[in-house]
């Protein structure tokens, strides 16, 4: 038995504990404290809806009893929360090559495709010393799917458990700080929304790929008035538990600036920019949740499969567990009363080259109640052959108890090309599920 298992976990349960940040932040956040890039973002958010009353009076007194612990006088610990996440989804579709790498036509290859994902965080918050955020969460992770056709089907299923964070950011004067432990490292406008506060079921294709996973690290964070600033290193390893120390890791710049509104305006935007370089060539381990296992990668191996998934088989080539050396990404996050859109601008260089947008809006229908959402993601794997990823995401989310209970559906098409139009497969489908946070 490994037992670095029992050390974590014995420091997950001090940390739980003892934990929080602004207790309301907590209960209605948006972005975990990873970083002060995330923190700022989003330390008061003027553009919520009104709630219906039978909303807050009914869960608002529930909701509430997920904060411990609150006396902002106290010298050692002013606020402790405990923090969850549960979140289960169900996709039925079909899925089929159309044109195979000879130009043949195979469009009667329908293949039926039923899957399942389930995943539950249980974690904590402190605020201690009037300047430190303790964060710990544990994360289970599960994932089912049935692929049919004909006489064949096939059952691929995984299972994990795991440290997704251990980390406390200390400030050290009014605009700067530094976060250590293990977190992820900030790249793109998409992660640094908590999947917790996403309008959609799951990250796009794109930062699913190429965004490190969360390992040891140390960042530091400075603010200048509108502008924010980051410098991390980090360890290029993605271990469950605790992060192999001996790889030679990765070092991380990010930029954020909150862009002033013009007068009348009724929202906001802030634009990002980030910068990995990853000095380990020897293709680091991380969490593959299309497995639920741990394969040797720096971005999620789940690309190869969802090309077997889809038959689509390139001949030589080379996409399993590239290692990639540059990841820049620009991005933005804008939103008023109505709606908020993020967009992203990714690329990352090594083995081979990925890049791609991002661009996903929503909107209130019925203010605290029903939200229309729409995703469109590219992606494109620049090898030879050059592969060519379109998904397209259009959904709907009742809002059962502001952001933190909702009911989620909506269809999804991916349309997979190589390049001159040698092959082709395209795959569509239904999410439907639900997702609860405190």
């Amino acid at each position: 038995m490994n037992t670095r298992i029992p050390l974590i976990l014995a420091c997950a349960a001090a940390s739980a504990i003892a934990n929080a940040n602004e207790a309301l932040d907590i209960l209605e956040g948006r972005v975990e404290p990873v970083d002060m890039t995330d923190i700022t973002q989003d330390e008061t958010n003027p553009f919520e809806p009104a709630w219906p009353s039978w909303q807050t009076s009914t869960f608002d007194p529930l909701w509430a009893k997920a904060v411990l612990f609150d006396d902002p006088e106290n010298p050692l610990v002013q606020q402790l929360a405990i923090t969850g996440f549960f979140d289960t989804h169900v996709f039925n579709g079909n899925k089929a090559m159309l044109r195979d790498q000879d130009g043949n036509e195979t469009s009667t290859n329908d293949l039926k495709w039923d899957r399942e994902t389930s995943r539950a965080r249980l974690g904590a918050r402190m605020r201690a010393f009037g300047s430190t955020d303790i964060n710990t969460m544990l994360e289970w992770y599960s994932v089912g799917s049935e692929i049919g056709s004909g006489a064949t089907t096939t059952s691929p299923d995984g299972d994990v458990f795991f440290l997704d964070e251990l980390s406390a950011a200390t400030e050290l004067t009014e605009n700067t700080s530094v976060t250590y432990g293990k977190f992820r490292p900030g790249f793109s406008a998409e992660f640094r929304q908590d999947i917790a506060a996403s309008p959609y079921p799951g990250r796009s294709l794109l930062a699913e790929f190429i965004t490190p996973d969360p390992t040891l690290g140390l960042k530091v964070n400075y603010r200048s008035g509108d502008m924010e600033y980051g410098y991390g290193w980090f360890v290029s390893d993605s271990d469950e538990w605790v992060p192999d120390i001996e790889k030679d890791g990765l070092f991380s710049f990010s930029v954020a600036q909150h862009l002033k509104p013009t007068a009348g305006s009724k929202s906001k935007t802030t634009v990002y920019a980030d910068y990995i370089h990853n000095f380990d060539a020897s293709r680091p381990g991380g969490f593959d949740k299309s497995t639920g296992g741990f394969s040797n990668r720096i971005i999620n191996g789940q690309l190869s499969e969802l090309l077997a998934d889809l038959d689509f088989v390139v001949d030589d080539a080379r996409i399993d567990n590239p290692a990639l050396r540059h990841l820049a990404s620009v991005g933005f996050h804008s939103e008023n009363e109505q709606w908020s859109v993020i967009g992203d601008l990714m690329i990352a260089k090594g083995d081979l080259d990925i890049g791609g947008i991002t661009l996903a809006p929503s909107r209130w229908i019925v203010p605290g109640l029903l939200k229309a959402t729409g995703r469109y993601n590219l992606v494109v794997i620049d090898q030879d052959p050059t592969i060519t990823m379109h998904t397209l995401f259009l959904g709907l989310n009742a809002h059962l108890y502001r952001d933190r209970l909702l009911l989620m559906t909506g269809y999804e098409k991916w349309i997979v090309e190589q390049s001159e139009g040698e092959a082709k497969a395209e795959a569509d489908f239904w999410h439907t599920g639900v997702r609860a946070s405190f």
